[in-house]
């Protein structure tokens, strides 16, 4: 509780479990959606933990709550990363940006706005991840799931293996076989992977 207090302060919480993107606005589009560079909308749907507001109505906070561990947060591996903190993971993390997208609708009147991955209990260490997400941090995340929008149209699903965590908990290992980590390096240079690896590079 003491820790909550001390990163709270100059924060009220506004609203506790925010459900986005189960009604359609006007426009046809959803809080939670995403419109791509060439105004096609996806929308995403979710439940946000928690937004806090600052005093002054001018900053918000998405939290997330974790009752896992904390995973190590990736090493960084060029000055571009001092632009664009590790936020995405090569897209498979877009839970904070998407819910900052999606707060920003109910609270319009907040100009800067961060999320945080709050890990309550012991076993996290009682720790809190916070990233500011800002407009090049949304525009990037259009970017990104117009990428993978685009794999998903085109019937493009390439994998990349990861035994010590995807793999371990995947549904759908039986798809790859075994020896998937010997198919995919003997296909690294296959377009489609290419283009998965760069994109784990462009969006840390």
């Amino acid at each position: 509780v003491r820790r909550t207090l001390a990163e709270t302060a100059g924060f009220v919480p506004r609203t506790f479990v925010l459900s986005f993107g189960t009604t359609l606005e006007q426009d046809g589009t959803s809080a939670g959606a995403v419109t791509l560079p060439g105004e096609r909308a996806l929308g995403f749907r979710g439940r946000i933990d928690r937004v806090d507001v600052s005093a002054d109505g001018t900053r918000g906070r998405v939290v997330d709550y974790k009752t896992g561990k904390v995973h190590a947060k990736p090493k960084k591996r060029s000055e571009e990363e001092e632009l664009f903190p590790p936020i995405f993971q090569g897209g498979q993390t877009v839970q904070r940006p998407l819910y900052v997208l999606a707060a920003r609708k109910a609270f319009p009147g907040v100009g800067q706005w961060e999320a945080a991955y709050d890990f309550c209990t012991q076993r996290g260490g009682f720790e809190q991840d916070r990233v500011a997400v800002d407009a090049p941090t949304l525009d990037r995340l259009a970017t990104l799931v117009e990428g993978i929008a685009a794999d998903a149209d085109a019937g493009r699903y390439p994998f990349v293996p990861d035994v010590l965590r995807q793999c371990k908990w995947c549904d759908f290992r039986e798809v790859c076989g075994p020896g998937h980590e010997v198919a995919f390096e003997s296909k690294q240079e296959f377009p489609d992977l290419v283009r998965l690896l760069r994109r784990k590079e462009d969006y840390p």
